[in-house]
């Protein structure tokens, strides 16, 4: 098992791929096939290496920009595709896969991006099927904030066909952890009411009525202005205790 699955990310597993796929339907329960797979499917970039394969300074430079942010390399080393490209296109660049496609982040400081995926995408969406609970987030380091519960829709506002992946899911508690909250106005006739962040559109309203919804309100906390990646997983999971902070949607209305 140890040599095959490190033919599999061995250069290009791309091209291996398709040779041994009747085997690989013989051992798709293995986490590492289902990562091979995934990487196939997605056409992630040549030369691809995922965390668990990469070495020497490639693996420390990964290794550091996620520490630096507070997440858990073993996390996803152990269960997520993220990782490395071996080539000039992605040099000092972090592969972040998604459903159909991936994101390219640097490392070296800068936030540039480079998206080769549908806006309908997310980041770990099969967390919505391995458990009752999830917690979806703006960007993807938020949700691996949260590990196997977080999942992350890539942008400030939920796209309808996402919202529909979510209905259809096994979910019964679903956690939204926007980067700025909820907040509060006036409106022009002086009725007073809410305003979501970008996030709440009707079709996530409608949500609320399949599922619980709650939103993690981070205005309400000391620490408002930051996201969950920097607030971290300890906090995080005691404000989502904290009724004050985290509220059912529909009690927002």
């Amino acid at each position: 098992m140890g040599s095959l699955t490190s033919l599999l990310f061995d250069i290009n597993a791309q091209s291996i791929y398709p040779l041994i796929k009747d085997i690989l339907d013989e051992m798709d329960g293995n986490p590492v096939i289902r990562l091979a797979r995934i990487a196939q499917q997605r056409g992630l970039p040549d030369y691809f290496l995922p965390l668990r394969n990469m070495q020497g300074d490639e693996y420390k430079k990964i290794k550091a920009y996620l520490e630096n942010r507070n997440l858990s390399v073993d996390y996803i080393a152990e269960q997520t595709l993220i990782g490395y490209a071996r080539n000039n296109t992605f040099t000092n660049s972090i592969i972040i896969p998604t459903d159909t496609g991936y994101i390219a982040r640097s490392i070296s400081g800068k936030k540039t991006y480079r998206k080769e995926c549908s806006g309908n995408d997310f980041v770990q969406s099969d967390a919505m099927y391995r458990n009752h609970t999830g917690i979806f987030t703006e960007g993807w380091g938020c949700a691996m904030t949260f590990q196997e519960f977080g999942t992350a829709y890539n942008a400030a506002t939920l796209t309808p066909q996402q919202v529909f992946k979510i209905s259809k899911s096994p979910l019964e508690k679903v956690y939204f952890a926007p980067d700025k909250g909820v907040k509060k106005i006036v409106t022009t006739k002086g009725e007073k009411s809410v305003k979501y962040t970008d996030l709440v559109a009707k079709s996530v309203i409608d949500l609320a009525f399949e599922k619980e919804v709650y939103i993690i309100d981070l205005n309400l906390t000391k620490e408002a202005g930051k996201d969950p990646n920097e607030i971290g997983i300890d906090r995080m999971l005691e404000y989502m205790d904290n009724p004050k902070i985290t509220k059912n949607i529909l009690n927002l209305i």
